[in-house]
Parts: C-alpha cells; sequence; structure tokens
C-alpha cells in the first residue's frame, strides 16, 4: 500500500515538474539571512527534468553531470597545491580510529524528530512527508546554514540529494535512509558562501551511495552504505566494518583515514601539502570533532605529510571579532605548531571631534586589522545605523584593501556634546568563506576646543627674550613677571577677539575666573618655569565652547642684592674689620664667622676668604702664592663683607685702613764712641782727664718714639782696675780721673745694645760692644786731654792697668800715696846726686 502511494507521489512530482521550468543553480544566492526572522531553514534546489524517463540511470548520471557544471564556482574542488614553503619532513602517517561521538557533545546539535522537523523554505526537489524530508524528484539540493536540524532524510533509490553546508554553526540531521545517493558537495554558486561547513549524524546513514566532496561529516552515527566515495572534505564518523572509503577518480581506489590531532574541538582547518606518492595534493578546509581530532583519506600513507592551519573564532562582546590561525606540520608521527598569527574587526569605539572645526573626517569605525588577508570583506550599510546616525553621519567605505568604515561630519560650530550611536549589524567574512555578524557602538564627542595663553615677559632674561625672570622675593608669585597677549591659536572668532582685546589692555577678569602666573619653585637654584593657568568664567558661552590649557614658560629668578636695609629686616648684621697688632711687615686683625675678607674692593670671588669661626688672621702679601712682607709705613685696607648666598648676592663691602709701622732702626756699632784723650797719649800727673761715652744718640731726639725692633747702644760702664756701671740708660755718659803715679793706663767702656718689643726695650745679652783708650802718664807729660775716641772692642772681658782711678772726683787715700810717693822718690834721687859728687 505505501509502495503505491509512493509511486503515485512521484509520478504527480514528475508531472508537476514537467510544468515548470527548471531553476538554475545560481539560485543558492538567495543564502540564509538571519534578518528575515528567528526560523532558521533548509535550502532545497532541485535541477530540471525533461521528462518522466529522467529516473532512468543513464539520465540521473546526465542530470548529474549538468548540476555540477551549474553549481561550479571560483573555488574548485581537489586540493589546492601549496608553496614549497609548506613542504614537510616525509614521514609515516599515523592511522588511527575516530572515536564515535554521542549525542550532544561539544561543537553539534541534536535535531529535531519525527513529526518536529520544520517546513524549509528553500528547498527544491523535496518535501516534508510525515515528519521526514523527502526526496521528490529525481535530484534535489539542500542548503543547511548555521545549525539548522533536519529531523530525517530520506533518499529512495535512483534519487541524489546534494547538501551545501555553510556557517560556522553546526548543522544536524538525526538520521540519513534510502537506497538513494547522498552528495556532500564543496562548491556553491556565485554570492553564497563556499560549502565548508559542518554536518553532524547522530543516528545513521544507511543511504546506497555517499560522497564527500567537501565539508565536514560528523557525529556518533555509523555509515553503513555500501559505496563510499571520499574526494576532498572530512568523514569523521564511524564507517562499518567491512566498508571501504574509495577514490573518485577512475580506478576507484580505496582510501585509508588519517586522523590529526591539533588539539582544538569544533574550529576550522585548513590540510594543505598532503603529499600522496611524491606529489603534492591541494588543500582542504574541514572542521575538528568534539576530541580535537582532524579526519582525512589519503591513498598512499606511507609518504604521507600536511600542513595544518587551525583557524580559531573568538566574538568578544559581539562587537570583536579575533581569527587566530596556527600552523601545525605533521611530521614522524607527530603535530607541532610551526607559527601562529591573528587578525581581527572591532566595531565601534569613540569618536571625537573639536568644536571650531570644519569636519570630523576619516574616523575610524570599523577597525580590520589583516597581517595574512583572513578576513576578505567587511558588509555594512548606512540603514544599518539608526535614525541619528543617519542624521549625523555620511558612511563611506575605505578603499586601503582592509574593508573599514570611517565617517564625516559636519559640526563646525556645534556646542561640545556626547552622543551614542548604534552600529546595528556589520558582517564580515574571511578567507575560509565563513561569515560573522558584529554590532557595537559609537561614542560620538564633541570636545571643547583648547585654547593655548600667548604669555610675554614683562622683563626679559639676560639670557633669553623669551624667558620669564624676577628678582627673588621669596615668594612663587610671577603675575608682575609676565603678561598676557591674548592666545595663540586664534582660528575662532571668539578666541580671535579675546586676544584683540586683551593685547589692546583690555581687563582679564572680564572673561577669566582665575588668572595665575605661578613659578615652579621660589628659590634661584630651582626654578625653571612659570605655569600660567586661566579659566573663563563658569556658565559663560566661553566655558561652553573652550577649554585653557595650563602654559609652561621658560622663566628663572635672580639673586636679590643685600642691600643695608634689607639686611636689617633679615636681622643680618656686618662688623668691619679690628686690627688688633700692627707691625713693619705684616698686620692681625679679628675675623667674624660668616663673613668674607679680602684685601682689595675689587677682589675676585675667589680671593674672599670665608671665616668659619671668630679668629684672629695675620695679613701679609701673597705673590704668586708665597707670602710677602708688607711694605713698612704704608697704609692698606681690609675689607670685609656679607658673603653669596643661594638667594642672595654678596652684601657692599666695608673696610678699615691701617698703616704698617716704620721700619725698625738699626743700631751700629760704628756710631759708638769713647772719647777723652788720644789714645797711647802722654799725660802729666795730678792733672784731671774727663772722659765721655757716647751710644745711639737717635734716642734723644724729641720727636723719636721707638718701634718695634728698634735698636740702641747704650753706655753701661767704664773699669780702669775696678768696674764702674753708670746710672739711668741715657744716651752719653762721662767721668773724670787724675792720674797720680808715673804708668800706663788703659780704661774700658763697655755698651750694651737694646732692642724694642713694641712695648718695652729688651736687653739684647751677647751682643755688648766695649771700646777702650790707653795713654801714659808723668811729670813732663806732652800731651792733654782731648776728645779722641778710643779702639774699640765686643769682647766683654777686663783690661788690667798699671793703675786705677776712681770715678769722676780722685781717690784722696791714692792721691795721699801718690804725693808721699812723690817726696820719698824725690829725695832719694838728691841723695843719689849728693853722693855721686
Amino acid at each position: 500500500m505505501k509502495l503505491k502511494l509512493l509511486k503515485k507521489l512521484m509520478i504527480i512530482c514528475m508531472s508537476f515538474s514537467l510544468s515548470v521550468s527548471m531553476v538554475p543553480a545560481s539560485v543558492l544566492a538567495a543564502g540564509k539571512d538571519s534578518s528575515e526572522g528567528d526560523t532558521q531553514a533548509v535550502q532545497v534546489i532541485s535541477s530540471d527534468t525533461e521528462s518522466e524517463s529522467a529516473n532512468t540511470e543513464t539520465e540521473t548520471k546526465n542530470q548529474e553531470t549538468k548540476h555540477h557544471k551549474d553549481k561550479e564556482t571560483e573555488i574548485k574542488g581537489g586540493f589546492v597545491p601549496e608553496s614549497e614553503s609548506q613542504a614537510v619532513i616525509e614521514s609515516e602517517a599515523v592511522i588511527t580510529e575516530q572515536t564515535p561521538q554521542t549525542e550532544g557533545e561539544a561543537g553539534q546539535k541534536k535535531g529535531a524528530v519525527g513529526k518536529k522537523t520544520r517546513d524549509i523554505a528553500n528547498k527544491d526537489g523535496c518535501d516534508i512527508i510525515d515528519g521526514v524530508l523527502t526526496v521528490t524528484g529525481n535530484e534535489a539540493t539542500i542548503v543547511m546554514n548555521n545549525g539548522e536540524s533536519v529531523s530525517e532524510v530520506r533518499v529512495d533509490a535512483g534519487k541524489t540529494l546534494h547538501v551545501y553546508l555553510l556557517g560556522t554553526e553546526t548543522n544536524t540531521i538525526d538520521k540519513i535512509t534510502g537506497e538513494g545517493t547522498v552528495i556532500l558537495e564543496k562548491g556553491g554558486s556565485e554570492g553564497t558562501e563556499v560549502s565548508n561547513g559542518k554536518l553532524s549524524v547522530s543516528g545513521e546513514i544507511s543511504v546506497a551511495n555517499l560522497t564527500v566532496n567537501g565539508g565536514t561529516l560528523l557525529g556518533s552515527a555509523e555509515i553503513t552504505s555500501t559505496n563510499i566515495v571520499f574526494t576532498q572534505g572530512a568523514i569523521a564518523c564511524k564507517v562499518k566494518s567491512g566498508s571501504t572509503v574509495k577514490s573518485s577518480s577512475g580506478s576507484a581506489k580505496e582510501l585509508k583515514k588519517l586522523t590529526l590531532s591539533v588539539g582544538k574541538a569544533d574550529v576550522p582547518c585548513v590540510v594543505s601539502g598532503i603529499t600522496v606518492g611524491g606529489s603534492v595534493k591541494g588543500e582542504s578546509i574541514v572542521w575538528s570533532d568534539a576530541d580535537g581530532k582532524v579526519t582525512v583519506y589519503v591513498d598512499n600513507l606511507a609518504t604521507a605529510k600536511c600542513i595544518v592551519q587551525t583557524y580559531e573564532t573568538k566574538i568578544e562582546n559581539k562587537s570583536d571579532l579575533t581569527i587566530t590561525t596556527e600552523n601545525w606540520t605533521y611530521a614522524s608521527g607527530n603535530m607541532k605548531v610551526e607559527d601562529t598569527a591573528t587578525s581581527s574587526v572591532t566595531v565601534g569605539g569613540d569618536v571625537t571631534s573639536t568644536y571650531g572645526e570644519e569636519t570630523l573626517s576619516n574616523k575610524a569605525i570599523v577597525k580590520v586589522t589583516d597581517k595574512n588577508d583572513y578576513i576578505t570583506s567587511v558588509k555594512m550599510n548606512a540603514k544599518n545605523y539608526d535614525s541619528s546616525m543617519d542624521d549625523a553621519l555620511k558612511v563611506e567605505s575605505v578603499s586601503d584593501g582592509l574593508g573599514g568604515y570611517k565617517i564625516t561630519k559636519n559640526n563646525k560650530y556645534q556646542i561640545p556634546t556626547t552622543e551614542e550611536y548604534k552600529i546595528s549589524k556589520v558582517t564580515v567574512k574571511d578567507k575560509l568563506g565563513y561569515e560573522h555578524t558584529l554590532s557595537g557602538t559609537v561614542n560620538y564627542t564633541v570636545e571643547k576646543k583648547v585654547l593655548t595663553p600667548s604669555v610675554v615677559p614683562a622683563k626679559s632674561s639676560t639670557t633669553s627674550q623669551s624667558k620669564i625672570t624676577k628678582t627673588y622675593d621669596g615668594t612663587t608669585e610671577a603675575a608682575d613677571a609676565c603678561k598676557l597677549s591674548g592666545f595663540v591659536n586664534t582660528e575662532t572668532q571668539d578666541a580671535n577677539e579675546i586676544s584683540k582685546a586683551v593685547a589692546a589692555g583690555g581687563s582679564v577678569g572680564a572673561y577669566f575666573k582665575t588668572a595665575t602666573y605661578t613659578y615652579d619653585s621660589s628659590d634661584v637654584a630651582t626654578a625653571s618655569k612659570v605655569t600660567v593657568t586661566l579659566e573663563f568664567k563658569e556658565g559663560s558661552d566661553l566655558d561652553k565652547k573652550y577649554t585653557i590649557e595650563p602654559l609652561d614658560i621658560s622663566a628663572e629668578i635672580t639673586k636679590a642684592p643685600l642691600t643695608e636695609k634689607l639686611m636689617k629686616s633679615l636681622g643680618i648684621t656686618l662688623t668691619k674689620p679690628e686690627v688688633t697688632e700692627r707691625h713693619y711687615q705684616y698686620l692681625k686683625y679679628k675675623t667674624v664667622a660668616g663673613q668674607e675678607y679680602a684685601y682689595s674692593e675689587k677682589a675676585k670671588d675667589d680671593e674672599w676668604k670665608l671665616a668659619k669661626k671668630a679668629s684672629t688672621i695675620t695679613y701679609v702679601n701673597e705673590v704668586d702664592g708665597e707670602e710677602q712682607d708688607l711694605k713698612a709705613g704704608t697704609s692698606y685696607k681690609i675689607y670685609t663683607r656679607i658673603p653669596e648666598s643661594d638667594n642672595y648676592l654678596a652684601s657692599d663691602p666695608v673696610s678699615v685702613s691701617v698703616k704698617t709701622l716704620r721700619a725698625p732702626q738699626e743700631a751700629k756699632e760704628s756710631d759708638v764712641k769713647f772719647t777723652g784723650v788720644t789714645d797711647n797719649s802722654t799725660q802729666k800727673l795730678n792733672t784731671a782727664l774727663t772722659f765721655t761715652a757716647t751710644g745711639s744718640t737717635y734716642v734723644d731726639d724729641k720727636d723719636y718714639k721707638p718701634s718695634a725692633d728698634d735698636e740702641k747702644y747704650v753706655p753701661y760702664s767704664w773699669k780702669l782696675t775696678d768696674t764702674t756701671t753708670w746710672k739711668g740708660d741715657k744716651s752719653t755718659q762721662t767721668f773724670t780721673m787724675t792720674p797720680t803715679q808715673a804708668g800706663t793706663y788703659t780704661i774700658v767702656a763697655t755698651f750694651r745694645k737694646y732692642v724694642y718689643d713694641g712695648k718695652k726695650w729688651v736687653y739684647s745679652e751677647g751682643d755688648d760692644v766695649k771700646k777702650s783708650i790707653t795713654f801714659k802718664a808723668n811729670e813732663s807729660g806732652t800731651s792733654s786731654s782731648t776728645s779722641g775716641s778710643g779702639s774699640s772692642s765686643s769682647s766683654s772681658g777686663s783690661t788690667n792697668t798699671a793703675a786705677k782711678t776712681g770715678d769722676t772726683t780722685p781717690v784722696v787715700p791714692v792721691a795721699a800715696a801718690l804725693v808721699v810717693s812723690g817726696a820719698a822718690l824725690a829725695l832719694t834721687l838728691k841723695k843719689r846726686k849728693k853722693e855721686e859728687k
């Protein structure tokens, strides 16, 4: 009964197909558009038939050949040769059995069962009959896109179903039954995505013929088909024991299963560079299963080797797409990563403009990084923006090869604001042919225009005309050191008018709430800039449109003169030098700690000597680093000042003028005189003789005042037989003597040397000078007392004489003795004469 019903249905479908024209394969261009509704659909496209006799096997093959020619696209079936750089070391491949997957594994969606199969609008040559998607014509096509599901598909004997797999989500069919043929296609008609998707079957695949030309067949189903043909793509399902997978080539050679582990589940992979029998096959786009394994079939495992590119797609916040590509190399039975590359698309972002600008141009709102050409196109229409975006922005495509989009906007005098625009849909297609839908938000902001003040120095520095300068005053205030002349950038009318008004002497307070000019430091050593801060009055149009950026200007602070008035205010006392000792070769003076001293008002800075503590300094000349005595009797000035400090110049110096002592008076031996009688003369007895001892007579000058190291000779004593010392320290001393007895007399006068130590005369021991006079005395002396000088000697020894005298008054006993002796001598001589007679 069922058989008869099926035959009737077939006759009805065939009759209907004769009444319409054949739909071309390009109908696949309709694709799947998520904007048409939430309901997912499987697209089915059938081939035209000439008559009901197309059921014969020959007609079926002819029709199938024509169908594939119509659906051929720029992406050809088979392997595309890779460059030599992708070649790897040849090694024996590892054969592993694919572990059957269970329903609900990662990357799979369990389809509806029985009556729950939905009536899919995009179908051709098939229909839902009793909940089963059934091929009604001799040849039909379905397109499964991004997670679509079918409970059951039935293909009866003599019928062929072409399946195109699209999108990045897993498409599911619970089971595929019948005695017909199912072909998983690789190509797609113009305008559609390439058929590189995935199909998960959880039940069974029991059609008579199964051909895989592209896409990935995975899931826990077991393939029981008697004729399994593999061209390209992947078969990751379990193949019934005893069944074989054959090549589509004329030889129908049996293929062997090659399983590669990439370690990432449910990601698309490009397997390329497979070497079989010494020749390199093209590339195949397949998906990894839930265990992170990729399955391909080759006909010579002994020499198999390949490169696997693993694409991992990540979408964050629905606005950021990142595609990470890993190059895996299969060699020596192992897979390893050779290199990694990434590309990305970002939708939305922050777009800013400034008040007064003509246009907001070339601001990217869709940004694409495409180092290795993984992302080939970006689709976006201005209608995808909300109405405010349409009113405000113009969307332009960018001709930079990256498929980005940018915007322009006329906003010259728009008051600063912040607005949000939503991009509802951006479709990105990658190199694998998969589409990704993104959305994002553009935060559009018109900012205040930043004005830069123009500030000039009130007084220019000596080192630069543009440098602000002032004298140290202990503050960071710079208002008097510079002045505002307007703004550097006066493109807008407001800024131009303000600049003119301020430059002409207009009141700054008319526009600004604050206007400060501040040094970065109050000290001379660390001050390097002045920061100018201006702020418009709040609530004004100027405040709404503009902001003024703080301006830093090169500046300096110079040291302040340390005047007498300033020193007084600072509690600083400058003390004049005090001379404590005058000398003919040097001067001594007291120092005060913290003051500097020099001997010339024009002394260089390094010639001033700082007194670190109170002390007494000896002032002598320094010539070429050597000390030399000052000139005697010469006036010298000693200067002192408060030294230069971090923030103050040195004070004006004060001085004291002091004259050195005169040169010392030297006492010479030639100045010493001892006079009375001519040396070696003969004097009469009983004649009074006067002697004079003369030393350094210059001390007797009425204007003479002793000075340091002055010398003098003073008569000290005279000696005939005994030593007589003169009283006092007169420069001239005398004494008188009368010889009463004939004989030779020697008188010695001693002179002492004294040196003035600045306070008193000090005896210079060992420097005595002696002068002596020798004469004879008798009754008929031939010479009388004279003022002749005696002979000199510096010896301090005594001289013995034949006679002695006292001091200036004759000694009475001696005179009496001389008289008696003379009388006796006279008597004796008379007696002798008488006797001779």
